[in-house]
């Protein structure tokens, strides 16, 4: 039976959502010291994998990201503020909520490559997927430290709308910069195998090649 398609990975995926994890837990990490909320790096680099890398393989990014360091935050900074249930109940959107941008990441790779010409409109899609992230996210706490109380969920958008604004403003930071990062690298990676050794096949074969002089 054939693999599905967004099952299939290859090695350098594995390294690419590595790497992912890796930039995303160390920049997640020294952002806290500027503390200022929703200022994160997590939801530029789900959006990106999810555009270059097999969906399965994508949507383990935000996670390991987010578990990673929260486990590192609340062991070695926060602690057990609001108890483990409340924890655990808003971990649950916010993690979907990432996972989310992953998925959109990949219905946009369906349409639009990622190029510097498609950088507005996956900028765009990101500032979209932050907006909703954080919508789902009121409902997550909301529900878990209010015990869903129809009077305080208004109050809770009110409080989340300064939030936002930071939120978006990250997207707008973060995917530009990590996109084009990744297109650096994978374009000058491309690159190296374009130069034809020496001893290629054809140079002395007596074949035509492309730049041969008549």
């Amino acid at each position: 039976m054939q693999v599905p398609e967004w099952l299939r990975f290859r090695s350098r995926d594995v390294i690419s959502a590595a790497i992912f994890i890796g930039i995303g837990v160390c920049v997640r990490l020294a952002l806290l010291n500027l503390n200022v909320p929703n200022l994160e790096p997590v939801m530029a680099l789900s959006l990106i994998a999810g555009m270059v890398m097999p969906l399965a393989l994508a949507a383990i990014v935000p996670i390991a990201m987010m578990a990673v360091t929260d486990f590192l935050i609340y062991t070695f900074r926060l602690g057990g503020q609001y108890g483990i249930v409340p924890i655990l109940g808003i971990a649950f959107f916010v993690y979907t909520g990432f996972v989310m941008a992953t998925v959109v990441g990949k219905a946009l790779r369906r349409r639009y490559a990622l190029k510097v010409g498609n950088l507005g409109v996956i900028v765009f899609a990101g500032v979209l997927v932050t907006l909703v992230w954080d919508v789902w996210t009121v409902f997550g706490i909301w529900y878990f430290l209010d015990a869903a109380n129809p009077a305080t969920l208004a109050t809770r958008f009110e409080w989340q709308a300064s939030f936002t604004i930071i939120h978006v403003a990250s997207s707008l930071i973060f995917i530009p910069l990590f996109g084009s990062g990744y297109m650096l690298l994978t374009e000058h990676k491309a690159e190296i195998p374009s130069s034809a050794p020496a001893n290629e096949p054809g140079r002395h074969s007596g074949q035509v090649t492309p730049d041969a002089h008549p």
